[in-house]
């Protein structure tokens, strides 16, 4: 019931910001849900190595984030954050699958699910729903929220002590 309601909600949230945001562009929905899956594939691998760069390029200067752990936190402090971050002693991997869209002018939203493997064996696993605009000729990121499906966390989280 948990996972329908939040699926639910999901749905209604990303249908409210296409009203929000607007069809005001047409562009080739085949063609965004390839450019937009390709900036997610490349968002996945900077949150990996701590690419500051990579969301400072292509981020919205409004982005926000809501955490698994239901922290709200903008684009400034995530890139403080990944600066100051020291290399990942246990990186992994991640996988992304359920992949699902909804196209509406120049604005997509994306909705999958994340799967970390650390190299220690331990996951995180999340539902991600992401919202990308068209801003000129390239897409930027606005906002993402995730939910934790589970989570055994690396080695040094503090996953056993939520």
């Amino acid at each position: 019931m948990s996972h329908t309601f939040r699926t639910f909600s999901l749905v209604v949230l990303s249908f409210c910001l296409v009203l929000l945001f607007g069809c005001s562009t047409a562009v080739d929905p085949a063609a965004s849900e390839k450019e937009v899956r390709q900036k997610t594939d490349e968002m996945v691998e900077a949150w990996r190595l701590n690419d500051e760069g990579w969301l400072e390029r292509n981020a919205a200067n409004e982005y926000l984030i809501t955490s698994q752990s239901l922290e709200v936190v903008n684009k400034d402090q995530i890139i403080e954050y990944m600066s100051g971050a020291e290399e990942d002693p246990d990186p992994g991997t991640a996988e992304i699958d359920e992949w699902q869209t909804i196209a509406a002018g120049d604005t997509f939203i994306s909705l999958y699910k994340l799967s970390w493997t650390f190299d220690s064996g331990k996951s995180n696993v999340v539902l991600v729903t992401d919202v990308w605009s068209r801003d000129a000729a390239q897409w930027k990121l606005l906002t993402q929220h995730v939910s934790r499906i589970s989570l055994t966390g690396p080695a040094d989280s503090d996953a056993g002590e939520e």
